[in-house]
């Protein structure tokens, strides 16, 4: 499934994680016996623009890196906690320009409640995710977002993140 434009797209997304979210569900689990450390936001991207959604390995759990470009908290319920991370990593073409590649990141579930925040809090001495933070996340592709420009970007349902320092 392809979902098209702006930020209201993930919405069909969203329905779907609300209505996986019930008090008490069970923390995810890696789903298959394979997880692959070698690939990247930027083999994601190139893999989306040679062969398409297809093409993506849906078939295994994926452990990626970026910096969180952004948070937004839609459900901040620590029984039901649901928030969409915007993952982004980017490589540099000539001296001037940086090709940037983003990943929706969707984290769900009580065990995430007190590890991810919108705001630093002025003397964090525990391991919070924030904006501007650099993570590792493990997860599966799960879909692909495509905005009104065309371009696109995987959404990942993460099994379990961890911050960078």
């Amino acid at each position: 499934m392809r979902l098209r434009g702006a930020y209201g797209k993930l919405a069909f997304y969203l329905v779907l994680m609300l209505s996986a979210a019930a008090p008490g569900a069970q923390q995810r689990q890696v789903q298959s016996a394979t997880v692959d450390f070698s690939i990247t936001l930027q083999e994601i991207h190139r893999i989306l623009e040679d062969e398409g959604p297809a093409g993506l390995p849906t078939d295994r759990a994926l452990v990626i890196d970026g910096v969180v470009a952004e948070i937004v908290v839609i459900d901040p319920e620590p029984e039901s906690f649901l928030v969409q991370i915007e993952l982004v990593t980017g490589r540099w073409i000539g001296l001037e320009e940086i090709h940037l590649y983003r990943a929706y990141v969707f984290v769900q579930g009580p065990q995430f409640a007190e590890r991810v925040s919108q705001r630093a809090a002025a003397n964090d001495q525990h391991a919070v995710v924030t904006p501007n933070s650099r993570i590792i996340v493990l997860g599966n592709i799960v879909d692909v977002f495509v905005d009104e420009d065309g371009s696109s970007a995987p959404i990942i349902d993460v099994i379990d993140l961890r911050l960078i320092r």
